[in-house]
């Protein structure tokens, strides 16, 4: 039930149905009796639309096969390479939950900028079915080496791009202190239209966290790129981190950027993270009343308690995907530390990558956990990532902990974001 409203909701199809209170009635007798097929004769309209919308599904029918095809055909899709690339490991701030380890004389050198180039010629040459090469930039903060790491990759794959059909984009997670007006040519020039870029609460607390010095923040720097960068028409996603300690005055981030007209704010998302080390569970309410105070002023907003992730899988998940760290070697889940125990690979002086072991337990690890294969919610969370599927080793799992509640939680809310 939604405000009041009870739904069927498809967790395969995200398709939903508004019921009238006598069809609700009809259903939970039919669920009582165990016998939905009586309900042809009580109401053939609606046992009809139970059907054709996927409520009512023959046994015979293996949907979880259904989800594992879909999920293959996504993350076993040809047409797209995506490399993560990680400048450095060392970083200008030093926040309390970041899990990197910050390496600070830590900058990939020419051998290994030459390398990742080589292997981006490689792979196209390899694959004419590429139609989209999609570079994100990781770390450590990659803005640290615009300059000297950056720069000379988007040169040597422009001179590439000329003998193959294809696009390249690129996107940046990244602080956002370090950006200036000079480089938005730069920006434009190599296609990087993709901005991620954190804040951690209102201006008093986000400094708190994200300082120079003692006796300087860098809020008000980093709102001023965040705005510059949606002026010019580059897309940013705020990220808001959150614990229960920041929640309560985020609004005040609005007044921020309530200067944007109307156009500039379609290029400004709003989504709200909880900080992986926060345990209290009951901020829920509040998150999805924060998405609803940014949507009703103009912005796209979301929150990350709503899962999509068969339709957008982790690129972890990908078999076209690699992150190559800034010392050569290589990794596939961006959620973990780059040590070398987590490692999966290295890439050549021929611009091979060398794949270990790791990699290939994690590309058939996905869908074998047997509790999914019964839960109510699949595929609303995929079964969860590689990552979890890999450090579960092989026992059962389930990423809500195997609480009802929780799950019933995350459908209600999958359904309030479509309604909003």
């Amino acid at each position: 039930m939604v405000d009041n409203n009870h739904i069927l909701f498809n967790t395969l199809t995200n398709n939903f149905l508004l019921l009238d209170p006598i069809l609700v009635d009809l259903y939970k007798a039919a669920m009582a009796e165990n016998n939905m097929e009586g309900l042809k004769n009580y109401h053939p309209t609606f046992f009809q639309k139970l059907v054709d919308d996927r409520y009512i599904v023959d046994n015979e029918r293996d949907e979880v096969e259904e989800v594992r095809d879909i999920m293959n055909r996504i993350d076993q899709d040809d047409t797209r390479y995506h490399l993560v690339i990680n400048p450095t490991m060392n970083c200008n701030f030093k926040c309390w939950y970041c899990y990197e380890s910050h390496i600070k004389d830590s900058k990939m050198d020419m051998s290994t900028i030459g390398n990742i180039v080589k292997h981006v010629e490689m792979v196209l040459a390899k694959n004419d079915k590429i139609k989209e090469v999609i570079i994100s930039w990781f770390g450590g903060e990659p803005l640290l080496y615009f300059d000297k790491v950056m720069l000379p990759i988007y040169e040597e794959l422009e001179k590439i791009k000329v003998n193959y059909e294809v696009l390249i984009s690129s996107n940046i997670t990244t602080n956002g202190f370090l950006i200036k007006e000079s480089m938005l040519y730069e920006f434009d020039r190599f296609n990087l239209n993709d901005f991620q870029i954190t804040l951690d609460g209102n201006r008093f607390l986000h400094d708190t966290v994200r300082y120079v010095s003692k006796n300087r923040g860098s809020y008000d720097d980093i709102v001023h790129n965040i705005k510059l960068l949606a002026k010019n028409r580059f897309r940013v996603t705020a990220r808001i981190n959150f614990t229960k300690t920041n929640l309560n005055d985020i609004e005040e981030i609005y007044d921020d950027f309530a200067d944007l007209n109307e156009q500039e704010s379609k290029y400004l998302t709003f989504t709200m993270h909880k900080v992986w080390q926060e345990e209290d569970g009951n901020l829920n309410d509040r998150v999805d009343d924060l998405v609803s105070f940014f949507r009703a002023r103009g912005f796209k907003a979301h929150s990350a308690y709503v899962p999509n992730t068969l339709q957008n899988s982790c690129y972890a998940d990908k078999v076209n995907h690699a992150t190559i760290n800034y010392d050569g070697k290589v990794f596939k889940c961006t959620a973990r530390d780059f040590s070398d125990q987590n490692s999966e690979g290295v890439v050549t002086e021929q611009g091979e990558i060398i794949w270990n072991q790791k990699f290939h337990d994690r590309m058939s690890v996905k869908l074998k956990n047997k509790p999914c294969h019964t839960c109510g919610i699949l595929p609303l969370c995929n079964g969860g990532c590689s990552q979890v599927a890999i450090e579960a080793a092989g026992k059962d799992f389930c990423v809500y902990d195997f609480d009802e509640t929780i799950k019933d939680d995350i459908v209600y809310r999958k359904i309030k974001d479509i309604l909003l």
